[in-house]
C-alpha cells in the first residue's frame, strides 16, 4: 500500500495492524509518479484524502463536488514507479492494482507499465479523472490495449463488461471522474 502523506501513515499501520495483515500488507510512504525521486505534496486543508502532486488551482478546476480546496501544507516526499519498487523488492507479477491519486493516474501508470506487461491476471481499479489529464483518451485507449478489456461498476457495485468499449461510451461526456476497471481478465464481470 502507497501513501504519499506522511500524516496518514500512522493510521493506515494501525489499521493494517488492528485487521491483522502485517504479514500481507506493507505500509509504504512514498508517492507514486512516473520516476524516482521527489515530489511535492499539497496537503489541503480539511480534505486531506484529496492531496495531491497536483497545485490546488489544478485541484480546484477538475473539482466537482463543490468544495473549495485549500492548501494546508506543501511536504518534500519520496516517490517511485511501480516496476521499480517491483523490481527492487524482487515482485515478478500482481494481481489487483487500486489507483486513486488525484489527477496523478496518467503520470504513475506510465511508471508502471512494465509490471502490467508481466502480469497475466492483473486488474487494475482506477479513479479516472479525465480533466486532470494531458491527454485523457490516449491515456484510456494506452490501459485499454494494455489489458485488453475494460468493466464499469455499476450503481449496485456490480462490475459489467460494456456494450461499447470505446471512451466515449466507457468514461462519458461530463465532468464528473468515472472508476473503470481494466483487466486482462475477459471473465471478470459479475454474473
Amino acid at each position: 500500500m502507497f501513501e504519499a502523506n506522511p500524516q496518514l501513515i500512522p493510521y493506515l499501520s494501525k489499521t493494517v495492524n488492528v485487521n491483522s495483515f502485517n504479514d500481507c500488507v506493507t505500509v509504504e510512504n512514498l508517492a507514486v509518479s512516473d520516476k524516482k525521486g521527489k515530489v511535492t505534496l499539497n496537503v489541503l486543508k480539511d480534505y486531506i484524502a484529496s492531496s495531491s502532486v497536483k497545485s490546488v488551482s489544478e485541484l480546484n478546476k477538475f473539482n466537482t463536488n463543490g468544495a473549495k480546496y485549500e492548501l494546508e501544507t506543501a511536504v518534500n516526499v519520496p516517490a517511485t514507479t511501480i516496476d521499480t519498487y517491483c523490481r527492487d523488492n524482487k515482485i515478478a507479477s500482481v494481481n489487483v492494482i487500486k489507483m486513486d491519486i488525484e489527477g496523478h493516474e496518467d503520470k504513475a501508470y506510465e511508471g508502471m507499465r512494465n509490471i502490467v506487461k508481466s502480469s497475466p491476471d492483473i486488474t487494475l481499479f482506477i479513479e479516472f479523472t479525465k480533466h486532470a489529464y494531458d491527454k485523457p483518451e490516449d491515456f484510456y485507449k494506452k490501459m485499454l490495449a494494455d489489458f485488453g478489456n475494460v468493466f464499469q461498476i455499476d450503481g449496485a457495485g456490480k462490475i459489467l463488461k460494456p456494450k461499447n468499449r470505446s471512451y466515449k461510451a466507457v468514461i462519458g461526456d461530463g465532468d464528473n471522474w468515472s472508476m473503470p476497471v481494466f483487466s486482462k481478465n475477459k471473465n471478470l464481470a459479475s454474473a
